[in-house]
Order: structure tokens, then C-alpha cells, then sequence
């Protein structure tokens, strides 16, 4: 069959309601898999877990692919009772998985579908091993699924696209290949880019749009891209977020219908009220002796909330008024086509005609309780929470963009809205075990996080945080919280791991036994006949309470992974809690008889969304400097509560400004002044201060205090709850003053108390501002350390940004960080941050880079977490971050009393999860920690009894740093074209080598030289002269200010940067590459090489001790030490750095002549490209000897890799 046939059969199964036979052709013909003959029989035996849930299913295909994996395809239909059957994930995996592990089962490609629904789930599920310490083995946790939902009114162009890869197979298809069709970073990719080029469209276009650039001007004076930025990128995610709410059929609901027959009108008109009918007679007509058409002018001059609710009300209670959840699902494609129609012959724009009334008027807008627009004629949901507001105020009607049609949809099929169409949309959010292949929540995330950083088409955009990570470190966070409150209780780490990873199943489990065997056949409760953990049933009620009240914060929340990642399980985790609390109060109170009516109450007073939207006011708070990642945060937690609303409960959207907002988190003062005293979080002192005070009578805030005793921070917490849920845009308004007005009042009292009261005006105005150079994290979240004395947790990602190359590191070093170093990176700062931000007993969980082990940057550190008690460190090495070139590592910190302990763990390669055998190790205040079991400890002592290398007088140069290479080095055209001007040049050209031009032993010269006019050497010589008349001096002068104006230059401006060690580059030297793949690269330079600064020196009075080093260092012996112990790790999957600080420490024997002897004669044959690899075999194995190890250790040390 060819390939368009199999095209036709894939659209034909994809696009359309499940058809059994249609899959079948597709398995024979597209998988090449043979159908079993009894594919026809129907399995109706169902285990009693899923009786409910599933019908019946049909096992259509068991074989094995060409890799021995057993590989089942199956059709499960489920119950036509069960409204939705891509609804209910962990069923349909669970009940896969029951299948895989009895049949001992690889995988399987299973399809779930019911005849009521014109949708279906086509998934590959996969159970989940890992490597252990004992070797592979199953973990006890939920099998790995994949999936697409299909059908008609999918969209289905990536499932498709995907299995028509398979169209010229001619085996079976494997195990592997079935896992690829289901990739979820295809798709990722794929949508960011697309995403990506359009949010440039916009920008682009608005930047050349006067009126736009105009108001941007008003907001941002210095700089007005950076307004358009934000604006582009919240209109990208408005749209986004529409199509999530289409899927949950909230828009367009139809109510006033657009003609009504005569009977049908005067039915509607009798049964309305008065004040009804009043509105009935001016939006209909008359247009027919049977034919009442809706005037639609007149239905525009409705205001959008009275008369139009009094409209709808006259349909309410009838075939017309359609609820919740019946809306269009293609919403926006249809309104864009109904204005290319409608307005042919005018000058409307799909933008500033249909977008902005729909995003101003109405989504932001309170239209009363049925939500009828009459704009729209149809229901929309009142979304409150700022998403849909203008952005910075600006005034929309108004201004005037230049926002054309096409950027939406055009022939080129490449517009906004084109290329959304063609993806499927999911508001379910994607887990370590559930997958669905779509546009989810997260995804969404990802793809604003790499938007953050982009600001041309070459951008690639920044980290983020692998979903996989997300769910480790929120999973062990919320455990090690949970664990620290109830160990007396004798609950273990393994309990809450079973709750955590299998609870949702093991809940159902459990359901049954106790409401059918129990309640129902009133058989007896065993001993262990439940399926939870003894301990999490008998101390439900405490855990829940703990999670109720937990408090946690991420410092630098980029788009909000850790948010959402913990706020989901904690929901999980609450939810799962509700029967068993249920279950324990009825046994123990004896009420068996109310069990339901219990349980009926509790569940609606613990739905997921009343657990989430208390989670995300009492318990969520996040911070970041970006304000575009605040508004991704708050998106995706938006779309978090959509998740879990009901058509029976379409609420308005809360007020997240006082949970997540904007500032420095690393920075709690302005121009070096305190802003906020914290011993103001004590109510007499306050009130102390407050009566002190010469200003009291300035605010009539204070007016009165000492006779009302008014609490100020109480008077900030009352209207902060209150503005979470506040709805009127106008009470929003005055409710955000007034509480950054009570803040004022008290920065004043600070102010007041330093003397720098002049300063607060200037205060005032920056807290307005969207950007905030610092945030005062005792303030804004002054409940948290007020009432609970800190947060319980602190998790995130911070930004990996050496100090040096930030343009404001003097206000971190001002800042007296007791870990900074001002080679140091920024998120060693994030670890005090964290220390002191968390209550006793509080957990910090932060993943960074692992440098600050090793590195001397990360002493300070080092030395300042030793004052906290348990530390666990899970090494992740590199790729982790797709386009981050950084070796990773997550910590663990439990803030309490030292005792020097260091927990150490390691990601195996292989699978995704991670293993939780720690090693223990005892640490001292050393200059660096190591973490070896203890036979590389053993080693390492073995090694170290010889003396370091800086131990033998040698000296260690970087390479030359230039600071215009277009300049100053040069390639053999350009030198030529040098001496042509004048050949006395040539005293100034030296030939140089570069790090990829190192080999062990040799050189590859390239062609490259070094324009030499250097500063001179202090004591030694002087800096390079031009005569201004030279060639020379004219043709420097050419490259213009730029050059000559440059920061790196010497005391002429056409001299290089001091290099006081320039004179070294005449004597013999070992050079070196800096950075290496497999093992490092040393050349003995006999002929006076320079270097750039990729290569660096090693330099030694003793010619003889020189070449004697080369050799020592060129082993495979010394690389691996290196690696193992000096090196500080690795830079990612790039390679490996030989810093000098670090190669400096390296253990050198002494000097063995015979390896001298053997290095001379490598050189000499590498010289005529000789191979020499047996000499350097011989000149390793004396290594090995020379440093004392058994035969056992050298086999330890070469599989180290």
C-alpha cells in the first residue's frame, strides 16, 4: 500500500468519532501489526476498582517487536454513562497497568472511547523502572502514560503528522518508535517557535506604529520598548488563554436568539417580566407576519450589564438559555470569520473592533449573574484578575493600533489564530506519569519562560525547569515539611511516597472496600486490608492540617513552575484526604448510617477547586524581577483554577497581586537604606513607635491610634484578603491604595527612625513603578513572618549569572551577604536568601549549578551552610537544561542546629526518576566538599601525600585577553596586508595558538597572529610607541571611537591591556587548552608562541621539570583526578574547564627521569606526525605506579567517568 493510502486511512481514523474497524486497517496497514484472531472478543470480566468506569475492552493485537519487547494493543470502551471518556486519567492508566504487570507487558497502544462521545484517547502507556543501587528493578509507582485525544473537532494535524512517519516501515512497530510518536518536546518546539515569530510580528509592528509607540511613552519614558514588549507578549497570552477556555465550551453560549417565529416570540414576551418586555419591544422587530428578527443596532445600545440581563432573563427557563459548558469551541476562529463577512465594506479591525470590547467590556467586566453580553450576543464568563484588563492602563479606546487583520489569519495560513487552530488545546496539566501531547498549562509556561529573554528571531530564550525536576523537588519539599511536623508519629518517608505517588488509585481502592465490602456486604475490616499506609489513614486529619497551613515561596518563579507544581500537590494530596478523614470520624463515632451524607457535605465543602483557590491565597507567594514572569505566573495559575471549575461554578478569576509580584528579591534597601524594620511585625513595638512618631497627625490613618489602638499590619491583612476576591475594578483600585498607603506609612516609621524621612516621596513613586530595583519581603509579606514566623518552604530555580558581569553588582555586595564573593554567582545569594526567609525547622529546595562545592566562590558558603543540620545534595551532572551548558545539582536544607552532616545522592542515567539512597558523610570547614564513597576517599588520600603542583615553584598565566580581537588578532591575509603598509611591522606580529589548536604534546599552528602592542612590563619594559604619522597609528585610528574608546586597552589607546607576565611568552612554557573534551592538552611550546585567551601557561625555570610535567599531566591518570577531585565539575555536556586555580592543586610526584626521556622522544616523533600512543601507554602505567595505586584502584579510576 502506498503512502497516500495510508495518509487517507490515519485522517480517515484520526479525524472522525472511534471506529473499531477503522483501527484495525490502521494497526494492519500503518503499524504493520497482524490482528489477532480472537480480536473480536468482547472482555467483560472487570476487576470491581473499575466496574464503574469501564465496559468492556478488546485485545485487537499481542506481539513482540524485533527488540523482544511484548507489546499489547487494545480498544477499551468506556461506560456511555461517564460523560467525558478523556476524563478520569489515572483509571484508564491504572487499569492498563494492572494489564502490563499480569500479562508481563512492555507497553501498549490502547485506545479509550464510549459511543456518546464524538472524541477519543489514543495513549501509549508504559510501566516505569528505574535504576537502583540492586540494579533495575520496578519502583512501586504509576505507570508512564502518553496521550492524544482525537476525533471530530480535534485537532488533530500533530497525530497525524506523527504517525505518517510510520507510512514506509516494513517491520512491526517497535516499543521505541511507538514511545517517539507520542514526543511532547516535538510539539513543544514546534509551538514555541511558531509562538515565538509571532509575538515578534507584533512587536515589531507596534514599534513602527506611532500611536502605539506615543502611549508606550507615557509609561516607560527611558524606554518604550520595553512597554511594547509587554504588551505584545500579554496579547499572545489573552489569545492563549481563550483557547483554553473554548475547550471548556464557556464562550459564545448562545441565549438571544437572532429571529423568532410569531408563536415563539409572544411565548418568550407573556411569561416575561414588565421591566423585560421593555427591552424585548426595542431589540426585536416585527419583520413578517410570522417573523420577529433581533434589531442588532439596537441590541449594541444596551449597556452591558441592567438592560441586558433584564434581555436574558426572558429567556432564562427556557429551550434558549443554554448553561455552562455548551459554548463554542472554536469561538475565536468563528468571530474572526463572522468580521471578515460582516465588515467587508467598512473600516473595522478584528483587534479594536471584536478583541479589545471583548477583552475590556466583558471579560473584565462584571455583567451580572447570567453574564449575557449584548456585544457579543452571548454568554462570557466575567475572568476579573487583571489578565483582561489594558495593559498599564492604557486608554484603549482611544488609542488607535495598527494591528492588522493579517497578523490574525491570512492566506498564508500563518497568522495568530491559523497556527492555534492547528494545535490541541488542553487545560488538564501535564504530570510525570500523564502525558497528553498538547498544548497544556505547562507547556504554555515553558514556552512564556523562553519568551522572556527573546528579543530578536535568533534569541533561544532562557532555562526552564524540565517538568520531571519540577515534580521531584515539590514531591520531596512538601514530604520533608510533612516528615519534620509528624516523625514522632511514626510516620515514614515510604508512607507519604505512597500517598504522594499512588494515592489517587490506592483512594479508589480503598472506596470500594469500605462503602461496598464494608457499609455495604458489611463484611469485617481486617487488619491491613487497606491499600493507603496504616499511618496515613489513622493521622489523615494532621496531614491535611499541615498542608491546609502550609507557607511557601519561590524567590525567583520565572513562570511559575514550583508554584504550580506544589499547589498541585497539595490539592492531590488534600483531595485524596477527604475519605479517609471522612472514613476514620464515622468509624470512630460510630455513625456508619451517615456515612454518605457525611461524606456528601465534606466533598462539597473540599472540592479541587475550593482546595486550590485556598492553597493559592493562603499558602503560595512568589517573587521576580521580570515583571513579564509575574504575568506568566499569574496566567498559568488562572488556568490552574479553570481546570477544576465546573459549569455549575464559573466564577470570576482572584486577585493575585499580593501573592506574586514584582521586585529584586535579593535586595531589601534603596540607596542603602533599610525601608522596613521588622521588629514593626511586634504589635508593641509598633504601637511604641507609632505614639513616638512626630508625624502621627499626617495620615488620617493614624489620627486616633492611641484611643483606638488601630492595628496597622492587621487594618493590611484584612485588605488583602479582601482584594483576592474583590470583583468591582473600581473597590480594587481603592483597596490597592489604601494598602500600599498603610506600607507607606510604615517604610515612614523606618524612615522616621534612620533620618532619611526626605526620601520617602521619591520611595512612593518607585513602588508605583512596574519595575522594582528591590523588594521588601518582611512587608509585602508580612503575615507569613507575623503568623507563622516565616515560610515553611522555599523552592525554585535561580538565575545562574556570575556577579562580576552584573552591571549592578555593587549593590549586592552592599548588601553584606555573609556568602558573597565577588567572583561568586548570584544564586549563591538565593541559599542565605532562602536561610533566612524560612521559619525553624523550614525546608529549603533549591536546584543551581554544583559549583559552589568546589569552587572557592562557593568557601563562604560552604562554610555558612554547615550552621544549618541536615543538608541533602542529589547530583544531576549535566543536561538537565536544554541550552544550558551547566552541570546541576538539587539541595536540600532543613534549617536547625550544625552537625556537620552532608546527605549525597546521584541521578543514575537511563530513566527519569531519582533514587533516594543517600550517602552520609562527615564534612569539616575544608576548603572544599567532596563526595566519594570510600574507596575514591581512600584514593584521594593516596594521591595527595605527594606535593601540589604550585608547591613546585611553577607559575600559571591565563591567556592574552586583547579586548578587540578584530583588532589585534590577525589572520595570514590581514597580516599580509599589514606588511604591505610597512614591513618594520613585523616586529610587532607573533604567531598564536589558541585552546582547539593544543593537541597532548603538539601544536597545530593555524595561521593566526597576535597584533603585539603591548603595555610593557613593570620594572622590565615599556609599553609599546607609535609615531602618530606611522601607517601603522592610521590604520588603528580607522576602526573609529569605538575602538579607540574601549574599556580594555593600556596606557595608549592603542596598546593592549596590562599582561604583566608578557615577557614569559619568549621562554620555553607548557601551554595549555582551557577547555577539553576527553582529557586534557598540554604542548611543550619550544618556539615562543602567544596565546589567546582560550589557551593558558604553565611556566618553570627547569626546562628538564617542564617536559617531565607534560608528561604527567598529559596521562589519563592525571585527567581523571582532575576531574574527579579538582575540577569543580563539569560544564554540562560541553566538556571540562582546567582553571588555574584548580589545576594549581593537583598532586605531582617527583620528578622521574625516565619519564623525561620518554616525553623527548614523543615530541621528537610527533614532529614527523609519528604515533606515539604505545610511549604514552608506558608513561601511564608509571603514573599509576608513581602515585602508589593497586591494581584494584587503577580499575576503579579508569571506569570513572
Amino acid at each position: 500500500m502506498n503512502a497516500e493510502n495510508k495518509k487517507e486511512i490515519i485522517d480517515n481514523l484520526f479525524d472522525n468519532q472511534f471506529n473499531i474497524n477503522n483501527f484495525k486497517e490502521f494497526v494492519n496497514t500503518v503499524l504493520n501489526v497482524k490482528i489477532d484472531i480472537d480480536s473480536e472478543y468482547k472482555y467483560v470480566g472487570i476487576h470491581k476498582v473499575f466496574m464503574n468506569y469501564i465496559e468492556n475492552y478488546y485485545i485487537v493485537s499481542n506481539y513482540k517487536d524485533n527488540e523482544k519487547n511484548n507489546i499489547l494493543i487494545m480498544v477499551v470502551k468506556i461506560k456511555d454513562s461517564i460523560d467525558d471518556p478523556v476524563r478520569a486519567r489515572v483509571k484508564q492508566r491504572e487499569f492498563i497497568a494492572r494489564h502490563l504487570r499480569d500479562k508481563e507487558k512492555n507497553g501498549a497502544l490502547v485506545v479509550f472511547y464510549n459511543d456518546k462521545s464524538k472524541n477519543w484517547r489514543i495513549s501509549f502507556i508504559r510501566l516505569n523502572y528505574e535504576f537502583t543501587s540492586k540494579g533495575i528493578e520496578e519502583k512501586i509507582t504509576p505507570a508512564k502514560r502518553l496521550s492524544y485525544v482525537v476525533g471530530e473537532g480535534e485537532a488533530s494535524k500533530t497525530v497525524k503528522d506523527q504517525f505518517f512517519t510510520l507510512a514506509n516501515i516494513e517491520e512491526s512497530v517497535s516499543l521505541e518508535q511507538l514511545e517517539g510518536l507520542f514526543a511532547l518536546e516535538k510539539v513543544t518546539n514546534e509551538f514555541f517557535k511558531e509562538y515565538k515569530n509571532k509575538y515578534l510580528d507584533i512587536k515589531e509592528t507596534l514599534i513602527k506604529d506611532e500611536n502605539f509607540v506615543k502611549e508606550a511613552l507615557k509609561h516607560d519614558i527611558e524606554n518604550p520598548e520595553s512597554f511594547i514588549e509587554g504588551f505584545s507578549k500579554k496579547l499572545m497570552g489573552q489569545i492563549a488563554f481563550i483557547y483554553f477556555l473554548q475547550k471548556k465550551g464557556w464562550l459564545g453560549i448562545e441565549v438571544v436568539p437572532e429571529s423568532l417565529t410569531f408563536e415563539e416570540y409572544n411565548r418568550i414576551y407573556e411569561r416575561a417580566l414588565d421591566i423585560e418586555k421593555e427591552v424585548l419591544n426595542k431589540v426585536y422587530f416585527r419583520e413578517k407576519k410570522e417573523l420577529y428578527t433581533l434589531n442588532k443596532e439596537e441590541l449594541s445600545k444596551l449597556d452591558n450589564k441592567n438592560e441586558s440581563e433584564l434581555l436574558v432573563g426572558a429567556f432564562h427557563n427556557t429551550e434558549y438559555f443554554k448553561e455552562w459548558g455548551s459554548g463554542k469551541k472554536k469561538f475565536l476562529r468563528e468571530l474572526f470569520e463572522k468580521h471578515k463577512n460582516e465588515d467587508k465594506n467598512n473600516e473595522k479591525t478584528f483587534f479594536e473592533d471584536y478583541l479589545e470590547p471583548l477583552f475590556y467590556n466583558n471579560f473584565s467586566e462584571d455583567r451580572g449573574e447570567k453574564q449575557y453580553s449584548a456585544e457579543f450576543n452571548s454568554r462570557l464568563p466575567f475572568l476579573n484578575g487583571g489578565l483582561f484588563e489594558p495593559y498599564g492602563d492604557y486608554n484603549w479606546k482611544k488609542t488607535k493600533f495598527n494591528l492588522d487583520d493579517s497578523l490574525f489569519s491570512n492566506d498564508k495560513d500563518n497568522g495568530i489564530l491559523d497556527i492555534f487552530d492547528r494545535y490541541n488545546f488542553t487545560i488538564n496539566e501535564n504530570d510525570n506519569y500523564e502525558t497528553e501531547v498538547a498544548v497544556d498549562p505547562e507547556m504554555l509556561g515553558k514556552v512564556f519562560e523562553n519568551l522572556l529573554e527573546v528579543s530578536d528571531r535568533k534569541s533561544k530564550g532562557a532555562f526552564y525547569t524540565p517538568r520531571e525536576i519540577v515534580r521531584y523537588m515539590t514531591n520531596e519539599s512538601i514530604m520533608n515539611y510533612l516528615l519534620t511536623h509528624l516523625e514522632e508519629k511514626g510516620i515514614s518517608k515510604e508512607d507519604l511516597e505512597y500517598l504522594f505517588n499512588l494515592g489517587e488509585f490506592t483512594k479508589e481502592y480503598d472506596e470500594q472496600i469500605f462503602e461496598k465490602d464494608y457499609l455495604k456486604d458489611e463484611e469485617e475490616l481486617k487488619k491491613g486490608i487497606f491499600g493507603m499506609p496504616r499511618n496515613i489513614i489513622i493521622y489523615s486529619k494532621e496531614i491535611d492540617e499541615l498542608l491546609r497551613k502550609v507557607k511557601i515561596a519561590d524567590p525567583a518563579c520565572g513562570s511559575g513552575a514550583f508554584p504550580l507544581g506544589i499547589l498541585n500537590e497539595i490539592v492531590r494530596a488534600r483531595n485524596i484526604l477527604t475519605f479517609y478523614i471522612n472514613m476514620i470520624e464515622v468509624l470512630k463515632e460510630k455513625d456508619e448510617k451517615n456515612y454518605w451524607s457525611r461524606l456528601d457535605k465534606k466533598q462539597k465543602s473540599r472540592t479541587p477547586y475550593k482546595l486550590k483557590l485556598y492553597a493559592i491565597q493562603n499558602s503560595l507567594y512568589g517573587v521576580d524581577i521580570e515583571p513579564s514572569a509575574i504575568d506568566i505566573t499569574k496566567l498559568r495559575l488562572w488556568l490552574s483554577i479553570l481546570v477544576d471549575s465546573t459549569n455549575n461554578d464559573v466564577r470570576p478569576l482572584p486577585n493575585l497581586d499580593f501573592n506574586f509580584m514584582i521586585g529584586n528579591s535579593l535586595i531589601d534597601e534603596f540607596e542603602g537604606m533599610k525601608l522596613f524594620d521588622e521588629s514593626l511585625l511586634d504589635d508593641k513595638v509598633l504601637e511604641k513607635k507609632v505614639k513616638e512618631t512626630e508625624k502621627v497627625k499626617y495620615n488620617k490613618l493614624f489620627q486616633g491610634f492611641e484611643d483606638k489602638q488601630q492595628n496597622i499590619l492587621k487594618e493590611i491583612f484584612t485588605k488583602q484578603s479582601l482584594f483576592f476576591n474583590e470583583n468591582n475594578s473600581h473597590k480594587k483600585k481603592e483597596l490597592k491604595n489604601d494598602i500600599e498607603s498603610l506600607e507607606n506609612n510604615l517604610i515612614e516609621l523606618t524612615l522616621n527612625e534612620s533620618g532619611n524621612h526626605k526620601k520617602l516621596e521619591e520611595i512612593e513613586k518607585g513602588r508605583k513603578e512596574r519595575r522594582k530595583p528591590y523588594f521588601l519581603w518582611k512587608l509585602e509579606f508580612a503575615k507569613v513572618f507575623k503568623e507563622n514566623g516565616g515560610f515553611d518552604i522555599i523552592i525554585g530555580n535561580p538565575p545562574y549569572v556570575q556577579i562580576k558581569f552584573l552591571k549592578d553588582k555593587k549593590n549586592y555586595e552592599e548588601m553584606n551577604y555573609q556568602v558573597f564573593s565577588k567572583s561568586g554567582d548570584l544564586y549563591c545569594l538565593f541559599f542565605e536568601l532562602g536561610i533566612e526567609l524560612i521559619k525553624k525547622d523550614g525546608n529549603l529546595n533549591l536546584i543551581t549549578s554544583n559549583k559552589w562545592l568546589r569552587s572557592s566562590y562557593g568557601a563562604k558558603l560552604r562554610n555558612y551552610l554547615l550552621n544549618y543540620s541536615k543538608i541533602k545534595f542529589l547530583d544531576l551532572g549535566a543536561g538537565i537544561f536544554e541550552t544550558a551548558t551547566v552541570d546541576t545539582a538539587i539541595t536540600f536544607i532543613i534549617k536547625n542546629i550544625s552537625n556537620n552532616k552532608l546527605y549525597f545522592g546521584k541521578k543514575y542515567s537511563g530513566k527519569d526518576l531519582f533514587l533516594n539512597n543517600y550517602l552520609k558523610i562527615d564534612l569539616l570547614k575544608d576548603e572544599i566538599w567532596e563526595v566519594y564513597d570510600d574507596n575514591l576517599n581512600k584514593i584521594k588520600y593516596k594521591i595527595e601525600k605527594q606535593k601540589k603542583l604550585l608547591d613546585y615553584g611553577v607559575e600559571l598565566y591565563y591567556g592574552i585577553l586583547t579586548g578587540a580581537n578584530k583588532v589585534f588578532i590577525l589572520d595570514e591575509n590581514k597580516k599580509d596586508e599589514l606588511l604591505k603598509l610597512d614591513s618594520e611591522i613585523k616586529n610587532f606580529i607573533n604567531p598564536i595558538l589558541r585552546g582547539k589548536d593544543i593537541e597532548k604534546y603538539k601544536a597545530n599552528f593555524q595561521g593566526y597572529y597576535l597584533l603585539n602592542l603591548h603595555n610593557g612590563v613593570p620594572n622590565k619594559s615599556n609599553p609599546v610607541i607609535l609615531d602618530k604619522e606611522s601607517k601603522l597609528y592610521k590604520y588603528l585610528e580607522s576602526y573609529g571611537e569605538e575602538f579607540i574608546n574601549r574599556g580594555e586597552k593600556g596606557k595608549n589607546w592603542y596598546n593592549l591591556r596590562s599582561c604583566n607576565y608578557i615577557d614569559i611568552y619568549e621562554k620555553v612554557k607548557i601551554i595549555y587548552s582551557d577547555i577539553v573534551q576527553n582529557s586534557g592538552k598540554f604542548y611543550l611550546d619550544l618556539e615562543n608562541y602567544y596565546t589567546n585567551d582560550t589557551a593558558f601557561l604553565i611556566y618553570h625555570q627547569d626546562i628538564e621539570f617542564l617536559k617531565y610535567l607534560v608528561g604527567i599531566l598529559n596521562t589519563d591518570l592525571v585527567h581523571r583526578i582532575y576531574l574527579l577531585y579538582y575540577s569543580g565539575g563539569k560544564l554540562g555536556d560541553k566538556g571540562l574547564r582546567y582553571k588555574k586555580e584548580f589545576i594549581s592543586k593537583i598532586p605531582i610526584p617527583n620528578k622521574n627521569k625516565l619519564i623525561v626521556k620518554l616525553v623527548e622522544e614523543i615530541i621528537e616523533l610527533k614532529k614527523l606526525n609519528k604515533d606515539t600512543q604505545d610511549l604514552e601507554n608506558q608513561i601511564d602505567e608509571m603514573v599509576y605506579s608513581l602515585y602508589g595505586l593497586t591494581e584494584e584502584e587503577k580499575e576503579l579510576v579508569r571506569n570513572f567517568k
